[in-house]
């Protein structure tokens, strides 16, 4: 299963549709509030998020996951436009990072590399 977190509705339907025609199992967040609950409850295989969201970042929130026992072991994604995305990705001990606009082919190595 995979969790995608990104506060942009158009592009969560947009991927949730892709991943779901791929024959993922995706849920969806809108934003980081609930997050940690939610990723506790679920244990999702992967979570996809992106860094700049309203309320909590997902630079911040990838940081709290990681420092979790509970949670440190899911592997994260982060994912943006922004020009430093892989120092974020870096300093909260990201799994991986993906640039906006996406390359088709470095989001299928995400997919083969986390989700089986």
């Amino acid at each position: 299963m995979i969790l995608l977190v990104d506060d942009e509705a158009d592009l969560l339907l947009l991927l949730k549709a892709i991943l779901t025609w791929q024959g993922y199992e995706v849920i969806t967040s809108l934003n980081g509030e609930h997050l940690l609950d939610s990723v506790m409850r679920i244990q999702p295989d992967l979570i996809l998020m992106d860094v700049t969201m309203q309320g909590l970042d997902g630079g911040t929130l990838c940081q709290l996951l990681k420092t979790s026992d509970c949670t440190q072991h899911i592997p994260i994604v982060l994912f943006s436009g922004n020009a430093n995305v892989h120092a974020i990705g870096t300093s909260c001990h990201a799994d991986g990072v993906l640039t906006k606009p996406y390359d088709p082919a470095a989001f299928q190595q995400v997919l083969d590399k986390f989700v089986a």
